[in-house]
């Protein structure tokens, strides 16, 4: 069953990647994977996460779907 409001928030001093993936990623991914389809997730993330060029196909894609409520930096 799917879960109402997913958090996650990764450990920032740790770098790792999971399948292939930036750890931000696969939490988020885990998280969207894991809520209804009107549920939220809130995740803390590296500020990297939002300048990376590592991530940045990743960002436009959760803009494009309008996956992104906020950002507070």
């Amino acid at each position: 069953s799917k879960i109402d409001i997913g958090v996650s928030n990764l450990p920032l001093n740790a770098r790792y990647s999971i399948n292939y993936r930036p750890s931000e990623v696969a939490f988020i991914d885990l998280m969207l994977s894991s809520i209804k389809k009107t549920g939220n997730v809130v995740s803390i993330v590296p500020e990297s996460f939002l300048f990376s060029l590592t991530t940045s196909q990743y960002r436009k894609t959760l803009l494009e779907n309008d996956l992104i409520e906020r950002v507070i930096s």
